[in-house]
């Protein structure tokens, strides 16, 4: 089996890459006070280009009016908004289209095409991507699937700060009975759209893990003491080589769940876990020891690198952190799952 991106794909990241470098800025929310339900200028140009260039409804089916595409098309497209942080419903609109995928529903299908995505509440999710600033939300309660929208989804969301600026995140209360069922025996949809999750969030983090060690990489090369660059110090090398072992441990586990999502794998629960768990762990050890080689300007608010590592720590959280992860797939190896992990 070939394991590289195909023409197709390499083509999409370089496209998105550059969408991306055009359109979007990191620091917006940083220098400007903005409310945290509404996007910014800037985000909604990066969206509304994403939504018109097809990339925001990737996964949809074609025979519903969307584009295609699998888990690894998506991944590509995560990765390249962790890089740039990019602050887009994206991960919800991937979500969305897996339901899509078992459940096809002629007005959800028309929210995903229009860049109006819901969010997407999990059981046990403490707080929901995205859900700050979508206007309805796909519900997995009871066993079944609903949507709220309109008043009710109003009602049951709340929007909440974050240490990230760059996330959309709210609280989100059920009323019993609330919503517009959708389907009403939603186990195996909802065990496709956790690993789904999981190997998004493994994606953005695995984009944070590659702009922090590209951008210490080039400090090191570049920042004199002595008269001589520190990359020429043995301390500094061996912090870029644990950078890079980690942000490569990071793509690696990411792909994996990539590809045993989009080729019906067996073993895609422990693959998705594995990817959440490694990824989202080493980004965050990439951005901390970015921060360290950076040294005195690592630690300042004009430069971007406390916002990577805001990013890489609420990955890391959102959807269960690494240690619940790793204890998860020791139950999967083990076919003795323990009490509360969930993979």
């Amino acid at each position: 089996m070939h394991y590289g991106l195909t023409e197709e794909q390499t083509s999409l990241r370089e496209m998105v890459a550059k969408l991306l470098a055009d359109l979007a800025d990191r620091r917006e929310r940083y220098d400007a006070e903005l409310p945290v339900d509404v996007p910014s200028p800037r985000e909604a140009k990066v969206w509304a280009a994403l939504v018109e260039s097809g990339v925001a409804a990737l996964g949809v089916p074609e025979a519903l009016g969307g584009p295609g595409g699998d888990a690894i098309d998506q991944v590509v497209v995560a990765e390249e908004l962790g890089a740039a942080l990019a602050r887009v419903p994206f991960g919800s609109a991937a979500l969305a289209s897996v339901v899509l995928g078992s459940a096809p529903d002629e007005a959800l299908t028309a929210r995903v095409l229009e860049g109006r995505p819901p969010a997407v509440v999990l059981p046990g999710d403490t707080v929901v991507l995205d859900a700050a600033e979508a206007d309805a939300g796909l519900v997995f309660t009871g066993g079944a699937l609903v949507e709220l929208a309109g008043e009710e989804w109003a009602a049951a969301r709340r929007a909440q700060p974050c240490v990230d600026r760059t996330r959309s995140i709210a609280t989100v209360t059920i009323p019993a009975g609330a919503g517009r069922v959708l389907l009403n025996d939603a186990a195996a949809l909802l065990d496709e759209v956790r690993w789904r999750r999981q190997v998004l969030l493994a994606a953005e983090s695995t984009g944070v893990a590659r702009w922090c060690l590209d951008t210490a990489s080039a400090y090191a090369r570049t920042r004199q003491q002595f008269g001589v660059p520190i990359g020429t110090f043995q301390a500094v090398k061996h912090s870029l080589a644990d950078m890079l072992v980690r942000a490569e441990n990071a793509r690696s586990a990411t792909w994996g769940g990539a590809w045993a999502l989009a080729h019906g794998w067996r073993d895609r629960a422990l693959s998705a876990a594995m990817a959440k768990a490694v990824a989202t762990e080493n980004a965050r050890a990439v951005a901390a020891a970015a921060v360290q080689i950076h040294g005195g300007i690592g630690v300042t608010w004009e430069h971007d690198l406390h916002l990577y590592l805001r990013r890489a720590k609420v990955n890391e959280q959102l959807g269960g952190t690494p240690a619940e992860h790793f204890a998860a797939l020791a139950g999967l190896l083990l076919d003795d799952a323990p009490s509360g992990a969930s993979a």
